[in-house]
């Protein structure tokens, strides 16, 4: 009788354990354009800190060295939280857009257009 008492305590503590979502990352990157010496991609990072209820965007402009494909300049262009502030898909946003300090980069990009800065200063 113990042992079937104690399996059963084991179950349900393991079926508990399991109904938490693990922390979590996901990232894209998304190409933007390249000049002569440079190209610049955007990273977009989710963080699912192992909540049903919350998770965090992050946007952020890279720039990297075109010769050897290394990581020049990396900025957090804009941050946004989403919440469930009820716990039944009541979903909330929070944004911050931050200001780039980088110079600005002139691109040749895919666009039929051409050419355009890689850092701005987001509106907001």
């Amino acid at each position: 009788m113990k042992r079937i008492l104690f399996a059963l305590i084991l179950l349900s503590l393991s079926t508990v354990a399991q109904a938490t979502p693990g922390k979590t990352a996901w990232t894209q990157v998304i190409f933007i354009g390249a000049n002569e010496t440079h190209y610049c991609t955007y990273l977009i990072v989710r963080d699912q800190p192992g909540s049903y209820y919350t998770y965090t965007d992050r946007v952020y402009l890279c720039r990297y060295d075109l010769k050897d494909n290394v990581l020049v300049d990396q900025q957090l262009v804009r941050e946004t939280v989403y919440r469930d502030t009820t716990t039944n898909g009541d979903w909330r946003k929070q944004d911050k857009l931050l200001e780039l300090t980088c110079p600005p980069l002139m691109l040749k990009s895919q666009a039929p257009r051409g050419v355009f800065l890689c850092c701005y200063r987001p509106v907001g």
